[in-house]
């Protein structure tokens, strides 16, 4: 909800009124969700994905290694952005979060525990796949087919 709103202006500004409740939810804020995960052990990496979409993983991936992630259910507003823009998949996830808003990379053994803390904080999760070495030197990211 926090970025790209010149772009979704344009994109919704014929009929904008029908999707205005979506478009202004507020942004989900993450502090007190943050200040709970700093205390689990198993906490490698967080990125918020703000402008710039996935590509903010690249800042917390160490080198050698690759976000290997699945789809997961994209919402509703972005997927009429796509096609509306015309934008492919790959532009999408670099201009916007796609509904992504916070990414964890935990631990294996602290997964369900790191889940069931982002749920009780009241967000929802979905398990977007692993971290893996690489043999490009720069951290990278893609979807899995």
């Amino acid at each position: 909800h926090s970025n790209g709103f010149s772009l979704l202006r344009k994109v919704f500004q014929k009929d904008i009124h029908k999707w205005e409740e979506e478009l202004l939810k507020p942004t989900a804020l993450y502090v007190s969700l943050a200040l709970e995960l700093f205390k689990l052990e198993g906490l490698k990496a967080m990125a918020h994905i703000t402008g710039g979409g996935m590509d903010n993983l690249l800042r917390v991936l160490p080198q050698n290694t690759q976000a290997k992630m699945r789809v997961w259910k994209i919402p509703e507003p972005f997927r009429e952005v796509k096609k509306r823009a015309e934008m492919d998949w790959l532009d999408m996830m670099k201009t916007f979060n796609c509904g992504v808003g916070l990414v964890l990379i935990v631990s294996s053994s602290s997964f369900e525990r790191v889940r069931k803390l982002v749920e009780i904080k009241g967000f929802s999760s979905v398990d977007l796949g692993v971290v893996a070495t690489q043999k490009q030197q720069n951290p990278s990211w893609h979807i899995m087919d």
